[in-house]
């Protein structure tokens, strides 16, 4: 029985199996790639083992999940962004979704004549700092979930609220923003999650190689405006949430604005499909 879902996603997920420059390029038997019809929906997606398909995907959003990549790491022509596309790819053997989303890079270069190189580039980012050591909450007993491969994990605590895997951050919505929540969480982990939420660059710079809790509530309001702009550093209503950098020094750090070097994917040859 093939698994199928249909699910709306802004960005792809990140997956740690689509690597750039594999010796084996995976290709689709058949794939198309044209515009999206006027009226259809926009950030589709849809797979099962043989078949990937995406519906008004734009070419920058196609580049940055075929090759793994955050927004702030590809470097193209503006015009990526301004017109939308559907891709349906077929592949002779049954296969995972970071599998399907490599079989994208060759019909990109072949549909669309990408050709790309990597370079280092100083970013605006930030820094993650502790400026007090000893200050983020210790691990408590039962804040998250030891993974038994033996017995099926806990789902929840009494009430309904989830409880994550030790050591991964669940972000959950909450009225008017979003939370971060995990037990024995390392900085890593919560660096990659900050990298998300601010669309920039965070670069651990707290020397911390421990574990703490993590419970945090944040607004939303301000993000995704732009480079140069930051969400307002707190909440203009003490009963709104605060900003994700005042959440941030409640919990004992600091996101200070940096310039952050990062090896960016930059765009030296594309056209429309």
């Amino acid at each position: 029985m093939s698994n199928t879902r249909t699910l709306l996603l802004p960005f792809a997920v990140a997956s740690s199996a689509l690597l750039v420059g594999q010796s084996t390029r995976l290709k689709f038997e058949v794939a198309t790639i044209k515009p999206t019809p006027p009226g259809a929906i926009h950030n589709g997606f849809h797979s099962d083992p043989l078949v990937i398909r995406l519906e008004g995907w734009s070419i920058r959003q196609l580049i940055t999940a075929a090759y793994n990549l955050g927004p702030y790491e590809l470097v193209a022509p503006s015009w990526i962004d301004g017109a939308f596309y559907e891709v349906i790819g077929k592949s002779t053997k049954p296969t995972d979704v970071s599998e399907l989303y490599r079989m994208v890079q060759p019909l990109l270069e072949e549909q669309c004549a990408l050709r790309w190189h990597r370079e280092k580039r100083d970013l605006q980012g930030y820094h993650l700092l502790l400026p007090t050591p000893g200050k983020l909450p210790a691990p408590r007993p039962g804040s998250c979930i030891d993974m038994d491969p033996k017995s099926p994990p806990r789902a929840s605590r009494p009430g309904g609220t989830m409880i994550a895997a030790c050591g991964n951050i669940l972000m959950p919505g909450v009225p008017g923003g979003a939370g971060l929540d995990g037990g024995r969480v390392t900085m890593a982990s919560l660096t990659s999650r900050l990298t998300s939420i601010l669309g920039r660059p965070v670069l651990d710079k707290t020397n911390f190689s421990g574990v703490f809790d993590l419970h945090l509530r944040f607004a939303f309001e301000g993000f995704g405006r732009g480079p140069g702009v930051d969400p307002p550093d707190t909440a203009s209503d003490p009963h709104e949430l605060p900003s994700i950098f005042t959440a941030a020094r409640e919990l004992g750090l600091k996101l200070e604005s940096a310039k952050v070097p990062v090896d960016v994917f930059v765009i030296d040859n594309i056209k429309k499909p």
